[in-house]
């Protein structure tokens, strides 16, 4: 996976369009998935939100 990550990124640094758009594509399925499979991660961006040390308490670190 390294060596196709690696080849791949010069590709798509050509064009700053499109990497834009792989990444709100990523990001918009990445929240999909979460809210679909754990019907806590809601709760969890609410934790986030409320709480100082959010860092300790994000979803993305579960």
């Amino acid at each position: 996976m390294t060596r196709t990550t690696t080849t791949a990124i010069p590709t798509v640094i050509m064009t700053p369009n499109t990497i834009n758009y792989v990444c709100i594509l990523s990001i918009q399925t990445f929240f999909k998935l979460k809210i679909s499979v754990n019907r806590f991660y809601i709760i969890g961006m609410f934790e986030v939100l409320l709480t100082p040390n959010f860092f300790f308490k994000s979803p993305f670190f579960i």
